[in-house]
């Protein structure tokens, strides 16, 4: 019936060790199984959304580390005020009415205080307002603190 060439289509289907292969194989044209996976346009954005993210958070995190190293600088003013009034009160000292100003060395750097000596209508009572400025910037005032020393009799 048949010759050695021609095979009817269930040999070709059912015989071992024989291609098969479709009609869109033979022909030259790739068929695709259903892939699963992202498309380039797929991955594209979602790498943009995350270059987004990690730049937001990238800022979030450099102005944490900016504010904290500024109430660091804020916080050492005040320990500076604090020890320039807590040295007045310690000697018993009287200052006289005036401007005093100085250097002290906290926490690896230099602070630059201003003490104003004034006068109160008490005589036993004199007025001191310590300012003290930014190691970087002496314009820029970190602190002001004001205090009243007391004159006991002797």
């Amino acid at each position: 019936m048949h010759s050695d060439k021609s095979h009817s289509w269930l040999d070709l289907v059912f015989s071992p060790g024989r291609s098969r292969r479709s009609a869109a194989q033979q022909r030259g044209v790739r068929q695709y199984a259903h892939c699963e996976g992202f498309t380039l346009l797929e991955v594209l954005v979602a790498l943009f959304i995350l270059a987004v993210a990690m730049t937001a958070v990238s800022h979030t995190a450099n102005s944490s580390i900016h504010h904290v190293d500024a109430m660091r600088t804020r916080i050492i003013g005040d320990w500076v005020a604090q020890n320039r009034m807590a040295q007045h009160q310690a000697r018993g000292d009287w200052p006289a009415p005036g401007i005093q100003s100085g250097e002290e060395a906290q926490a690896g750097q230099t602070y630059t205080w201003e003490e104003e000596v004034i006068t109160t209508p008490n005589p036993t009572l004199r007025r001191i307002i310590v300012r003290v400025h930014a190691p970087a910037d002496a314009n820029h005032t970190l602190r002001e603190l004001t205090g009243y020393l007391v004159q006991y009799p002797r």
